[in-house]
């Protein structure tokens, strides 16, 4: 059953709030789970993360059996590029709905099979950060509104991880051309200060984000527009 559209919108919301206070890339995906998966009510949630120069997605986050307690996943697996739903996923960097896995040749066992899966991508600059994949025990479960509300939430959480995963970068050159800076001191006046380094990179950053910021801020303000004409169209139509 799909959730009413106001509470759709709402779920949105409070995890655009949320997700602005997060700073850690595991705190980001558990939030995933805590805020939407569990108010989406899925039996399973895996989320996935493939790190740069990788070509296996992690589990990283989960809901279901794979999450016994806290932030434990039980027997952690990878998954290969292009290997099983969501791995093709991953490699074509497109949603996959199956309708039954059980008939789906490229279908992976992870803990217990079930029929219908969905995956995902979580996508930045046409480059795969991770997968949220969901199955479920019922056949062609996953609807259009899956599709949509998880695709928006991934957009939302591409920015996120991309803005924390850039800042890592700078903090680390920066760190880098200070002890180059501190070493060469004396020898050489041309290296432009820590905070010249700081100020620049802090600029790139931010007319980057704010560029790549547009599609998913689009996503949810489309989605927004959506749920408020279905809103209205029910209200027309109750006596």
């Amino acid at each position: 059953m799909a959730l009413p559209p106001e509470q759709q919108f709402t779920l949105i919301a409070d995890f655009a709030a949320e997700i602005l206070n997060q700073n850690d890339l595991d705190d980001i995906l558990w939030l995933i789970i805590d805020r939407i998966i569990k108010a989406l009510d899925l039996e399973d949630c895996i989320i996935y993360l493939l790190p740069i120069g990788s070509d296996h997605l992690i589990q990283r986050a989960a809901f279901g059996p794979k999450n016994p307690i806290g932030r434990e996943i039980s027997n952690p697996i990878a998954i290969p590029l292009g290997k099983g739903i969501v791995g093709t996923a991953a490699l074509l960097k497109k949603v996959l709905v199956v309708e039954d896995a059980t008939q789906d040749a490229r279908y992976l066992v992870d803990d217990q099979p079930r029929c219908s899966e969905i995956s995902v991508p979580i996508m930045f600059e046409d480059r795969v950060l991770g997968i949220i994949d969901s199955e479920h025990p019922d056949p062609s479960y996953f609807k259009d509104w899956h599709v949509q509300f998880l695709s928006t939430v991934a957009n939302m959480t591409a920015v996120r991880l991309s803005e924390i995963l850039r800042q890592e970068k700078v903090t680390e050159a920066q760190t880098a051309l200070q002890s180059v800076s501190l070493a060469n001191q004396a020898k050489s006046p041309t290296f432009s200060s820590d905070q010249d380094a700081q100020d620049t990179s802090r600029q790139a950053f931010v007319s980057r984000l704010s560029h790549e910021v547009k599609t998913p801020l689009n996503a949810i303000l489309g989605m927004s527009d959506l749920l408020l004409e279905e809103n209205a169209a029910q209200e027309m139509i109750e006596p």
